[in-house]
């Protein structure tokens, strides 16, 4: 299928994902972990994700996707003790 594929992190750790362009925007959303669903599962997931997107609908999210808040503060949270007086200031 297209858009479907298999994202093979550093760690060895497969994740399912779908990779689509819709309204001029790409679009990457994780379908699952390979651990926890057979391909042909995933293959279902990710065409329902993909329909959903292509009829302007939003694709239900896979639990194991970040949300980018998250990932903010906790970068936030643990780098915050090396910046300027200044950029605290702004980033608060």
């Amino acid at each position: 299928m297209r858009g479907f594929g298999v994202l093979v992190l550093p760690s060895g750790r497969m994740r399912y994902f779908i990779h689509t362009r819709s309204k001029g925007y790409r679009i990457w959303k994780l379908v699952s972990d390979a651990d926890n669903l057979r391909v042909a599962d995933a293959h279902d997931a990710a065409r329902a994700a993909l329909s959903a997107i292509r009829r302007g609908q939003p694709a239900v999210a896979s639990p194991d996707e970040t949300m980018f808040m998250a990932v903010a503060e906790e970068v936030f949270c643990r780098y915050v003790r090396h910046w300027k007086p200044l950029t605290l200031q702004v980033n608060r």
